[in-house]
């Protein structure tokens, strides 16, 4: 989620103790600081994008460094606002923080919110990353906690009903992929469309292939965009033990690799299923193999092709 949605998610948190809204208040300071403060991870921007993106979400974002983040932010506070009740600050200082991972967990990015119990990213593949119906709720609500009206409540209300409506959709799509194109529930994977708000992508797992396609909102109908084939090649498994290979690994749990011949070279592309759109997949990476099947050159493309990183 985008941070201007978590900030104001973090005063909805505030609000929510009953105080008036002040921007000197630290039961506010906290919760928004708090709300805000796991996306810091960007800092690892500064060792590559390669490194930000595997780390982004990571465990900034789990329970443990959440709650120290919470108390470091509360410590600072509490030497500056003489007088404030630590643990009432420490409370709703972590309620900010945990929004913020909560949200996170919305979106098909997710979070690793259990790490170290549960190592991998998790994900509830509802809403698309900066929403506008959570967004318009909460700066609805700051902008009546400004005059002293409080609506935190009515915010939060409206997102839980929100994303259990998402959810709901998100299982008739499910339901319509399985009756119209066959395969097992946990064959099939729904996801958010990227810019469109109230349709879905979806993945379908067979044996011989993935398929690829939308639900258009509105239209009982579904669109096939794509159909991967599913190869052994020694190549493709070369490229699964690369860096490269680790890469996707960690990065998404929905990837396809698939090989080809170009001139003398092979080519084993990898392309994270989750994300869509007309031009194609975001996220994708490329393996360069001679004939011999020795590893010549690794990139990852995040967000499109222009923006080549070289991992070996």
């Amino acid at each position: 989620m985008d941070p201007i949605s978590h900030a104001l998610i973090g005063a909805g948190v505030a609000a929510l103790s009953g105080q008036p809204f002040a921007w000197d208040n630290p039961i506010y300071i906290g919760s928004i600081l708090g709300s805000m403060a796991p996306d810091l991870d960007i800092i690892m921007q500064t060792k590559g994008h390669l490194t930000y993106l595997k780390h982004h979400r990571g465990i900034s974002h789990s329970l443990p460094v959440l709650t120290g983040i919470a108390l470091v932010i509360s410590g600072v506070l509490y030497f500056a606002f003489p007088g404030v009740h630590f643990w009432s600050l420490f409370g709703w200082t972590l309620a900010g923080t945990l929004s913020h991972g909560i949200f996170d967990l919305l979106n098909s990015y997710g979070a690793r919110l259990l790490w170290p119990f549960v190592k991998r990213r998790l994900t509830i593949n509802s809403i698309i990353v900066s929403d506008p119906i959570i967004l318009g709720s909460f700066i609805f609500t700051f902008w009546h906690n400004i005059y002293n009206q409080n609506f935190s409540g009515w915010a939060f209300a409206v997102s839980a009903v929100y994303v259990f409506l998402r959810w709901r959709g998100k299982c008739d799509v499910l339901n319509m992929v399985q009756q119209q194109l066959g395969g097992e529930r946990n064959e099939i994977m729904v996801f958010p469309a990227m810019y469109r708000l109230f349709s879905w992508n979806f993945v379908l797992e067979r044996e011989n292939d993935v398929v690829i396609g939308s639900v258009p909102f509105g239209k009982p109908t579904i669109v096939v965009k794509e159909i991967l084939d599913k190869r052994q090649h020694p190549a493709i498994d070369t490229a699964e033990d690369s860096e490269l290979g680790e890469v996707f690994r960690d990065f998404t749990p929905h990837y396809h690799v698939s090989h080809q011949w170009l001139n003398d070279c092979q080519i084993v592309q990898f392309k994270d299923l989750r994300y869509h759109a007309k031009r194609g997949f975001m996220h994708t990476g490329t393996a360069i193999l001679d004939q011999e099947g020795v590893l010549l050159e690794q990139t990852f493309e995040p967000y499109n092709a222009k923006k080549s990183i070289k991992i070996a």
